[in-house]
């Protein structure tokens, strides 16, 4: 610990926050200063900011899985398992994180650090099942693993599970709650695991240096740090930034949402082509945007033109690691930003990734406020039914893992399926050497499989309109792919039917059936009946009726009466006349009827006498 750093932690807030105001009038920022390691010489210590929050959603719903952080791998070659166990167990002692659970004191929680933590490599055999019972076996295992709950008190917050295939071939697979883990802690957590079994199984010592400072050290710091001055800047800048905003984004599901929600979910992949992504990276550069810009700004459009709404609320994760000393900790460090977008149709795409470049930076500028804080301030009421103020989450993944060698074994990623979904939709893209991969996770409560495969489809076509039109008003990208706009378009609206002679008007086959039977019943009505020979000869007498009135082909005839043999003898009448009858419903008010006579300007109207009174209004 430098004498900086000691000096820091032993003052009071008090102290602290003069000290703060001396050094500010030199020029001089305390929040540069080295993170101060916290005494050891006890074991609670206050949470950050992001963890009170996941301990505040997992007092919610204990039983949920959603915030459970996993990463699986295949090995191939010869495996020490010996070996890997002891690297478990250096890892957990490396870092406190992975030794903490969590207690309520006087209603506040708080986090405890275990001097030590057994944590157990849980090895499963499947090399006796054939495939694809085998591979549909370990998709089981590993989502099973992924939605098993974690008891926060009792601990610990860590899994490990080891499953053979048989020979040389293995997952291993890294299980965390998020509460003292995110995206980044699992790459320290992989990295750092393979580090330390090559030094084990090479017989070589371990170089690996531990981390200048621990979590727990971060959330103290965090605690002193973000407040007064600092924190009421930001929290002014989203107070601002996000005042009236709608509460709701209404996407177009294929189940109405449940008064609770579930977190059920599931994944679907795709790739965009290598041309498609260089040309997306070659826009935003164009523009002094970043492809995590020109990405979110083409998902805002996507949002805009499948919901109507153009009030768009994104949100997006945050390292929340920008200073030096965190980089190799694991812990919590993630943020949420909500990103907000107005849209309309006239503006361009050009346009849209300015306002979203704008947007971000400042977002970036004032990415302390944590989440949690930032639904306090701005009163945003919570509804059980969907998670408060976004819905749908956009993440670019800028480092994959690539297969490596190591040792005699090969490390390549397993690709999970969770089997949760935190939100209603969460888009997630990555940068490959061979283009953009990305996948969408979706609430399985809310939408099909098949919804989701239009709506990334909608997202390729989408994307491949804004590379060869930037400028085009939204309104006019294209967004349906062409198998699909070739179905609706054409397939749906051919429509055009040879008709043979047998399929024939009404009034003519009503003409062949009284050739057929003339003394049949044809019509009956409370205790009226009418035979075909009778309902034709009176439809025939209307008929020439209207024809002398003027009555031909395409002109309209208003019927307005009550259901009766009548109104089928008026019908028939104006088919034998060539005309067409335009019901007018006696349930509709006469603003109503007033408006269908005009526009269709019915020349007479065919009504009982009893209410022609009421039609002459019209």
């Amino acid at each position: 610990m430098s004498s900086i750093a000691s000096n820091l932690a032993g003052l009071t807030p008090k102290q602290r926050a003069l000290l703060e105001k001396l050094l500010k009038k030199q020029g001089l920022d305390i929040s540069q200063l080295p993170i101060a390691p916290q005494p050891r010489d006890r074991t609670v210590f206050p949470l950050s900011f992001s963890q009170q929050r996941m301990w505040f959603l997992h007092q919610l719903a204990p039983e949920d899985a959603a915030y459970n952080c996993s990463v699986a791998l295949r090995l191939t070659g010869k495996l020490s398992v010996t070996a890997l166990q002891k690297t478990i167990q250096d890892l957990v002692g490396r870092h406190e994180a992975l030794r903490t659970t969590f207690v309520t004191i006087d209603g506040h929680p708080f986090q405890v650090i275990a001097p030590e933590q057994d944590v157990t490599l849980r090895y499963l055999d499947v090399s006796d099942l054939p495939e694809p019972e085998q591979t549909a076996r370990v998709r089981s295992l590993t989502t099973g693993e992924v939605q098993r709950p974690f008891d926060l008190e009792q601990g610990p917050l860590l899994r490990m599970l080891l499953v053979w295939l048989g020979q040389d071939a293995y997952v291993l697979q890294v299980t965390m709650h998020h509460i003292i883990s995110d995206g980044w802690s699992l790459g320290i957590m992989v990295r750092e695991m393979l580090e330390l079994y090559r030094a084990y199984v090479g017989g070589q010592a371990v170089t690996l240096a531990m981390p200048p400072i621990q979590y727990a050290d971060y959330a103290v710091w965090q605690r002193e740090w973000l407040q007064g001055e600092r924190l009421a800047s930001q929290l002014a800048y989203w107070k601002d930034q996000l005042a009236t905003a709608p509460a709701l984004l209404s996407l177009q599901t294929d189940r109405p949402r449940a008064a609770v929600q579930s977190n059920q979910g599931a994944v679907l992949a795709f790739t965009l082509s290598k041309e498609l992504s260089e040309a997306l990276k070659e826009l935003a550069r164009g523009e002094g945007a970043t492809t995590f810009m020109a990405l979110l700004a083409a998902f805002d459009v996507l949002l805009f033109r499948y919901t109507g709404q153009q009030d768009i609320l994104t949100g997006t994760p945050i390292a929340n690691r920008n200073r030096a000393e965190t980089a190799n900790v694991i812990g919590c460090f993630i943020n949420t930003l909500v990103l907000r977008s107005r849209l309309s149709h006239e503006i361009s795409f050009r346009q849209l990734l300015s306002h979203v470049r704008e947007t971000t930076l400042n977002a970036y500028a004032n990415q302390d406020v944590p989440f949690e804080q930032l639904i306090e301030a701005l009163k945003v009421k919570r509804n059980a039914g969907y998670p408060p103020l976004v819905q749908v989450f956009f993440v670019l993944q800028d480092v994959t893992m690539d297969a490596l060698a190591l040792s005699d074994m090969m490390v390549a990623p397993f690709q999970l399926d969770k089997g949760t979904a935190q939100f209603d939709l969460t888009l997630e893209m990555a940068e490959e050497a061979g283009g953009l991969s990305g996948h969408i996770e979706y609430n399985t409560g809310l939408f099909d499989a098949s919804t989701i495969e239009r709506l990334v489809g909608y997202w390729q076509t989408l994307l491949e309109g804004i590379v060869k039109h930037p400028d085009l008003p939204l309104a006019s990208l294209p967004m349906l792919p062409e198998e699909e706009y070739q179905r609706i378009v054409y397939e749906w609206n051919a429509t055009r039917r040879v008709y043979s002679e047998s399929e024939q008007c009404l009034h003519t086959l009503i003409e062949k059936q009284v050739e057929r039977t003339p003394d049949a019943i044809a019509v009956v009505f409370e205790g009226q009946r009418l035979t075909y020979r009778e309902l034709d000869s009176q439809a025939d007498r209307l008929a020439q009726y209207l024809i002398r009135a003027g009555v031909g082909p395409e002109v309209p005839v208003g019927v307005c009466m009550e259901r009766s043999v009548e109104m089928v003898v008026a019908l028939l009448g104006i088919l034998k006349a060539g005309g067409a009858y335009v019901p007018l419903d006696l349930e509709y008010p006469g603003e109503r009827l007033a408006y269908i006579c005009q526009q269709t300007q019915v020349p007479l109207i065919l009504t009982h006498t009893r209410l022609r009174a009421m039609l002459s209004e019209l």
